[in-house]
């Protein structure tokens, strides 16, 4: 017995070096998206700042594709080193769970949980030209018109998409789901009147609200948010149980140590304390969220069953 428990005692003590000696070389944090968008933006703003508090260089590489789904495989199947991490965004963690039968990963078992590091409610707007100046009144509206009315999201399937079906389930309305590949079309149509609703991010529509070509009529989350702190939220304004939010965490392959957990976590608490990069997120419409690895992994869980009834309910699924 005494033996066994030195051997505990050297692997715990061999386990906290090694993971003070982190990183040995440079890191890779796999985005499955573009550059340029919201979960690329998040990787860039934690990068740099990371690479000097490691002495090693933090490398963003994009891995778009499948809805995420190639750069979360590559994690997922990577060694639990802490030198390959994924920048995630929910569909990878509770859309895709909910919309494909079949995945290449298990966001429970196959990965890590570090840090969720922000969140952003999404936006429905409406254009202008719409009669509708209160979200009570395009509920009105969309009930004496059934179908008559369309929405614009990023994607079949998204975060935005979800939005749109769960505000539709809670008001009990009927509008038409047009999906575009990208926000930015997505916008666009909603701007030119191609679409009268829209399910956007604050990013995305602010410029557009505030020159008074989209009118914003709620938000999706529980508080109201800081750059657009006039509008009220879907509860706010009669619509029950609508808050859905896009969110953005660090995870690594399943495996890591609990000590190089713990230290990737207070790594980050700590380049998240940076003002620089606090108004990097600002910049962005994001609120910093601040939770542990344990977490984490609960708000992935409760995530990823919201997606799963709003799917069943609504109907949402993604070809394999």
């Amino acid at each position: 017995m005494r033996v066994f428990a030195a051997c505990l005692l050297l692997a715990a003590a061999a386990g906290g070096a090694w993971a003070q000696a982190y990183p040995e070389r440079p890191v890779r944090v796999l985005v499955g998206y573009p550059p340029g968008g919201g979960t690329d933006l998040v990787a860039r703003l934690i990068a740099q700042p990371l690479s000097e508090r490691w002495k090693q260089p933090v490398v963003v590489e994009n891995r778009p594709g499948a809805n995420a789904i190639l750069a979360t495989e590559a994690v997922a199947k990577a060694k639990p080193d802490g030198h390959t991490l994924l920048m995630a965004y929910a569909t990878e963690l509770a859309v895709n769970p909910a919309t494909y039968k079949k995945l290449p990963y298990d966001p429970v078992r196959d990965l890590a949980p570090v840090a969720q590091l922000a969140s952003a409610p999404l936006v429905l707007a409406v254009h202008p030209g719409l009669g509708a100046q209160s979200l009570p009144e395009l509920v009105a509206l969309a009930k004496a018109k059934p179908g008559a009315l369309s929405y614009s999201s990023s994607g079949n399937g998204s975060v935005h998409h979800f939005a749109g079906e769960l505000f539709k389930l809670r008001a009990g309305v009927d509008m038409v789901h047009i999906p575009y590949k990208g926000s930015g079309p997505a916008t666009a149509d909603a701007v030119s009147g191609q679409v009268q609703v829209t399910f956007a991010s604050v990013a995305s529509v602010l410029r557009f609200v505030q020159a008074g070509r989209l009118r914003a009529l709620a938000v999706t989350s529980a508080q109201r948010s800081a750059q657009l702190p006039g509008v009220p939220t879907a509860v706010e304004s009669g619509v029950k149980e609508v808050e859905l939010t896009s969110w953005y965490g660090l995870l690594g392959p399943a495996g890591l140590s609990p000590d190089l957990v713990a230290r990737l976590a207070a790594d980050l608490a700590a380049v998240m304390s940076i003002p620089e990069v606090r108004k990097g997120f600002d910049a962005q419409g994001l609120d910093i969220a601040q939770g542990s690895p344990a977490a984490f992994a609960e708000f992935i869980r409760s995530e990823a069953a919201k997606y799963r009834r709003i799917a069943a309910a609504a109907n949402i699924q993604q070809q394999d």
